[in-house]
């Protein structure tokens, strides 16, 4: 994406409105030029049709990456990434286009070591970029070259300021048709670097906490932050007004936390209707159903590996080899580990990335659930988030609704509960008050209906995330009204 700014949008609008599948690689200056908004526009139209248009990384200035010294050349891809990320749209990795298809093993190694994974050349290019007063192809020349030359798996690189290419685009795909061709992305025609979402398939979470929305009309003006790739979660929870977290209620459900796995259910205007198997509710047999921008998921398959590590603190920072932070994660993460050094665990993230976490900070497993389902840990689990915000709808370390906080801390342990507390007073066994032990589950509500639950940490005291406003407590259950039941859930 880059050069004559005139043919890029009606190239664009095109390929939307004939539902042609294509890997954009995007140019940060361009979109970050003052000159013109034609790169904003492009990105706009690619974020609304996520399907369809795929992102991937063309760099930042187009230089020949292999007179660069490799700080510089990962300040070309980062400075792309942080262009997207300012704007709200999905990552370009693990696809990545050399300028010129100009590079060398230093090129590949640094690229590879930021998460493209990918190296992305081509086999036919018609060098529509040039104009046919400067000695360039017609139109016609273009769709001859293309539709003559073209076999199953070829890469045919075309430019969105080309003069010629709008003109040759229906001779192009009408001919690849007629030999039994059809255009796909990068993506898919690599099979998994970057694949498309699709309902009734699997999707993962690629933002260290994505929300979970009744509807896409439901996030508001000040939600901003949570919608974004990545996402700005300190932002968004300290922007939030008391009128504005209770102005969640209704409007957000559920959160799903960096790796986590969803299933697609429906796409539509760069949002995606999903359901989280993880969180059983008898809302959906397939998992809670709600609402996500489709940035904010990748199809990819996460990396296989024999060990996991899983957050067990609050919130934890992922470093780049340097030592630098890089992504803020949230308690009950979890991601694979590829290597181990010095204190500190390599993982893998959903976008393809390799960083760094300490090893304080995590739980590591082969098999079974990080920690081990006692009342005791899970009450010390529990009490590291005391005095942590209230976040209706909050699953994260950042903040809980009651049944988040519960939901959390018990499948942290293996302890596998349905996510909203109406259900979750199900779950076990029923206790009669008076036999309460420590890491029972007291659930609180009026005329027979469940809405609060609670743990119990034993000596009559019960520790909650109580209300919007309030922050996680621990007091005493005699000072609770509306007991309604509870239930043992522990081995």
């Amino acid at each position: 994406m880059g050069g004559r700014a005139e043919p890029v949008v009606p190239i664009m609008e095109w390929l939307r409105d004939h539902r042609i599948p294509t890997t954009i690689f995007v140019a940060g200056s361009v979109i970050d030029s003052p000159y013109t908004d034609v790169g904003r526009t492009t990105l706009a139209m690619m974020e609304a049709n996520p399907d369809l248009f795929e992102m991937a990384s063309h760099g930042y200035h187009h230089p020949d990456m292999r007179t660069l010294t490799a700080a510089a050349i990962a300040d070309e891809l980062e400075a792309t990434e942080r262009t997207l990320a300012a704007r709200g749209a999905r990552t370009a990795r693990p696809l990545f286009r050399p300028p010129s298809g100009y590079y060398d093993a230093e090129v590949l190694r640094v690229a590879g070591s930021l998460g493209y994974r990918y190296t992305v050349l081509w086999d036919l290019d018609p060098l529509d970029w040039k104009t046919v007063a400067n000695g360039g192809p017609t139109a016609d020349d273009i769709v001859a070259k293309v539709v003559g030359r073209a076999q199953g798996g070829s890469i045919v690189l075309l430019h969105l300021s080309g003069t010629q290419t709008l003109a040759a685009l229906p001779g192009v795909v009408e001919g690849l048709r007629a030999k039994g061709l059809e255009p796909v992305t990068v993506g898919e025609l690599l099979g998994s670097a970057a694949p498309a979402l699709r309902p009734g398939e699997l999707a993962f979470v690629s933002v260290a906490v994505a929300t979970g929305w009744r509807e896409p009309s439901s996030a508001r003006a000040v939600d901003a932050p949570a919608l974004a790739q990545p996402v700005g979660i300190r932002d968004w929870l300290g922007s939030l007004s008391r009128a504005d977290q209770e102005g969640l209620i209704g409007r957000a459900d559920t959160q799903m936390l960096l790796g986590d796995a969803v299933r697609v259910e429906a796409l539509a205007d760069g949002w995606a209707k999903v359901t989280v198997p993880a969180q059983p509710t008898p809302l959906d047999a397939h998992g809670y159903p709600v609402w996500v921008p489709a940035r904010q998921l990748t199809a990819a398959l996460p990396v296989k590996a024999t060990t996991t590590a899983t957050v067990t603190v609050p919130t934890t920072w992922l470093e780049d080899a340097g030592g630098d932070q890089r992504l803020e994660v949230s308690f009950g993460t979890r991601l694979p580990v590829m290597s181990a050094a010095e204190g500190r665990l390599e993982v893998s993230l959903p976008d393809g990335r390799r960083l760094w976490v300490s090893s304080s900070g995590v739980a590591i497993r082969a098999t079974g659930a990080a920690l081990a389902p006692t009342a005791t840990s899970i009450i010390d689990t529990a009490r590291q988030f005391l005095g942590t915000r209230y976040l209706w709808a909050g699953t994260s370390g950042y903040g809980f609704d009651c049944s988040g906080l519960v939901y959390s801390v018990y499948r942290l342990h293996g302890v596998d509960l349905p996510r909203d507390s109406g259900p979750q007073s199900t779950s076990g066994v029923a206790v009669a008050r008076a036999d309460l032990r420590p890491g029972d589950l007291v659930f609180f509500g009026s005329a027979g209906r469940v809405h609060h639950v609670a743990i119990y940490t034993g000596d009559g005291r019960i520790l909650e995330s109580p209300f919007v406003g309030g922050l996680v407590r621990e007091v005493r259950l005699a000072d609770r009204d509306g007991f309604i039941a509870a239930r043992r859930v522990l081995p």
